[in-house]
């Protein structure tokens, strides 16, 4: 006789096994141990304190409307305000797709946005810098991450919420590990404290699985969007994530081990003697050289001069 396999806290039938906590769970203790588990991260790095306001960046994907979901449901709780941001990129057959589904999570959550076009705001669009760049997505990371900064510090943000999960920054991770990119290593972690202009990121997804992502949003009935930026095909960084997962199934814990010892023991923190930030001449925000990256993409594409 098959007996079917329940739910460790409450006896009722399993939607998951999770070999790596040694339990099974049904589908309301699965979203509860989701929900904690993330608010433990954000409790134990000290990612957020009450009365903040956090900018969620939310790309219509799943673990951008995971995150926004559940840091609704705990900003009350731990008393921060949230705002979604979400950047059209100008991506033909992609980004109105994506703005579609994020605008649809906003009013299903009752979450206040803001939808910039980086064409109206910049001047160009991704489809523009694929024209005159290979690696596309690391100058669409670039793009993203001084977009966001500047939106964060100029309307007074306290901290900046991305939906890097824990497979996204250990494949990182062993990518640098592989180059041997120290700076590269020595920025993923849960918690990258704000300097001057730069605004602190925050990374409450930096101990969940992609895995468990796409089962909370598949039991809450969230909308995601569900095609592939075009871009993105053939990307690294999904090489390195496949392999850790390769682990994984033969060292259900492997994934955490690496996590603990790579944000806690094998961190590096980064001094801020160790380099200095000025002013850029274009644009005033921080960079390391006399024009930062995102202006330099600007002038290569006509949009300025320098």
């Amino acid at each position: 006789m098959r007996t079917r396999t329940r739910c460790k806290l409450c006896g009722k039938k399993a939607v998951v096994t999770l070999p790596y906590a040694n339990t099974r769970l049904c589908k309301e203790h699965f979203k509860e141990y989701f929900t904690r588990r993330i608010e433990r991260t954000i409790r134990r790095y000290r990612m957020v304190s009450p009365g903040e306001r956090i900018l969620v960046t939310v790309s219509g994907g799943k673990d951008s409307v995971a995150l926004l979901d559940v840091l609704s449901i705990l900003s009350e709780k731990l008393g921060f305000k949230i705002h979604g941001l979400t950047l059209d990129l100008g991506i033909k057959g992609y980004s109105s797709e994506y703005v579609r589904v994020a605008e649809e999570v906003y009013g299903r959550l009752g979450v206040e946005y803001t939808i910039l076009s980086l064409k109206e705001t910049y001047g160009f669009t991704i489809d523009e810098v694929a024209g005159i760049k290979r690696r596309v997505c690391a100058y669409c990371g670039l793009v993203k991450r001084y977009v966001f900064n500047r939106y964060a510090w100029e309307n007074g943000f306290d901290a900046i919420a991305t939906g890097h999960n824990m497979d996204d920054l250990l494949g990182n991770a062993l990518f640098a590990i592989m180059r041997g990119d120290l700076e590269a290593l020595m920025k993923i972690k849960p918690v990258i404290p704000g300097r001057e202009a730069l605004v602190k990121r925050i990374r409450p997804l930096a101990f969940t699985r992609e895995k468990d992502i796409k089962l909370y949003i598949c039991l809450k009935k969230l909308p995601v969007v569900r095609t592939t930026c075009p871009y993105a095909v053939g990307a690294t960084s999904g090489v390195f994530k496949s392999k850790i997962n390769e682990l994984e199934d033969r060292f259900p814990s492997i994934k955490y081990s690496f996590a603990r010892t790579l944000y806690d023991k094998m961190q590096i923190q980064m001094e801020e003697s160790d380099y200095q930030l000025r002013k850029c001449k274009i644009c005033g925000m921080p960079s390391k050289s006399q024009i930062c990256g995102f202006c330099r993409l600007r002038a290569e594409l006509g949009k300025i001069s320098l």
